[in-house]
């Protein structure tokens, strides 16, 4: 898999020896490394707010380390919002941290207009299946669906 660039001898290797490996088939350029890829992946939530309805839509994986920036945007620091669509059609993977947030902000806004996901992909759908927060939500295909479906609690 990896082919050493310099060999050392047999025996003891002092602790603090350098071993340089780059994968086989993977050329030189000049002595440096081959580029290595992100290991954190892009993260990015973008919040609208209108006549007591927030719309907050996220794109990336909703983790423990993406949670925290995801709970600043569903806060409602001021009270004013009425409804939250949460805008998860980009979101191809949600931890139990971002479960939890969905959870907080369902229970944050019952008693308000609620809470409407919209473009939940299949992933994400199965997961809240299996936690049973599927039948508890409501869900629409798209964020203007699901403006409309909390429009239409509020008639």
């Amino acid at each position: 898999m990896f082919a050493p660039q310099r060999r050392l001898p047999p025996g003891n290797v002092p602790a603090s020896a350098e071993i340089n490996a780059v994968p086989r088939g993977v050329r030189k350029n000049g002595g440096q490394r081959p580029p290595l890829r992100a290991l954190i992946p892009p993260f990015h939530v973008r919040v609208a707010e209108r006549d007591g309805l927030r719309v907050v839509e996220v794109e990336g994986e909703i983790d423990i380390l993406t949670a925290p920036r995801l709970a600043v945007a569903l806060g409602d620091h001021d009270g004013r919002a009425e409804a939250l669509v949460l805008g998860l059609a980009k979101v191809p993977f949600v931890s139990s941290s971002g479960l939890r947030l969905i959870v907080a902000s369902h229970r944050g806004l019952s008693r308000r207009r609620g809470l409407a996901l919209a473009g939940v992909q299949s992933n994400v759908a199965h997961v809240l299946e299996i936690v049973g927060l599927a039948s508890a939500l409501l869900m629409a295909a798209d964020v203007p669906a699901a403006i409309r479906l909390l429009a239409e609690r509020d008639d």
